[in-house]
């Protein structure tokens, strides 16, 4: 169960925004939804423990990692959640197995211990990375970055994934595959994942249930699996849908791989 209450002010300058978020979910994949600017990332940032709320409670599972009321407020690195960047924030001096082993080693032990060690080459082996573990980021292509920004956020055995646009750096024609990739991710490890988006390919592909977001507060709960709403649920998140198309349309549609 992912449960989250918070309230939240954030200014820069002149510039401020107030952002009330509130929403529990016992799917596996949840998908904050809405444009820029609607307040997805600074709830993201808040599970996370990147940011402070001003009010409110974060629960995953059994674990509070933040209660305003009762003084509690986990730091990022005991709240044991995965965070994947939307640029994917690898080190470019660091390899690929650095990348990952990073979050393992700290500046006491500069080496993974042992079972750490064989845990990263498991998830090389399982990511298809294998072969490029002494390769540097820069050599690599969108979609192995995001697989290396994956295993490392899978490294630290989180109890929980949180994706920032996973899919925004890549190019549209392998959003699909990799859209597939990551669901299959998901089954795998059995973990809930929190994603943000504004795409609404990646809600329909991968969400088991969605907040729209719209100017600092959730307007709409919709429920990707329930079979009487889910064409109302893509209708909601795109209009465009709830138009008819010509059988041309359809067609294009089709060899495109977008959904009809």
């Amino acid at each position: 169960m992912i449960d989250v209450d918070i309230r939240l002010h954030v200014q820069d300058g002149k510039r401020h925004f107030d952002l009330s978020a509130c929403f529990q979910a016992e799917a596996q994949v949840v998908a904050l939804y809405g444009p820029s600017g609607a307040g997805k990332s600074l709830t993201l940032q808040a599970l996370a423990g990147l940011l402070r709320p001003s009010a409110g409670h974060i629960r995953i599972g059994e674990r509070t990692l933040f209660d305003a009321a009762a003084g509690i407020d986990l730091p990022p690195r005991q709240r044991k959640l995965g965070y994947l960047f939307q640029d994917y924030a690898l080190f470019p001096h660091l390899s690929v197995r650095q990348n990952v082993c990073f979050g393992l080693t700290d500046w006491l032990r500069r080496r993974p211990q042992a079972a750490d060690a064989a845990r990263v080459d498991a998830l090389l082996e399982s990511f298809g990375l294998s072969a490029l573990a002494d390769s540097r980021p820069a050599t690599l292509s969108g979609g192995q970055r995001q697989r290396v920004a994956l295993a490392r956020a899978l490294a630290c055995e989180p109890r929980a994934l949180l994706l920032d646009e996973p899919f925004a750096a890549l190019n549209p024609m392998l959003r699909t595959s990799l859209r597939q990739e990551l669901a299959q991710i998901g089954r795998q490890w059995g973990i809930p994942m929190v994603m943000i988006t504004h795409d609404v390919e990646d809600v329909i592909a991968l969400a088991d249930l969605a907040f729209v977001y719209e100017a600092g507060a959730i307007v709409q709960r919709i429920d990707l699996h329930t079979a009487t709403s889910q064409e109302a649920a893509r209708s909601q998140l795109d209009p465009s849908r709830a138009q008819a198309r010509t059988p041309r349309q359809l067609r294009l549609r089709a060899l495109l791989g977008a959904p009809d």
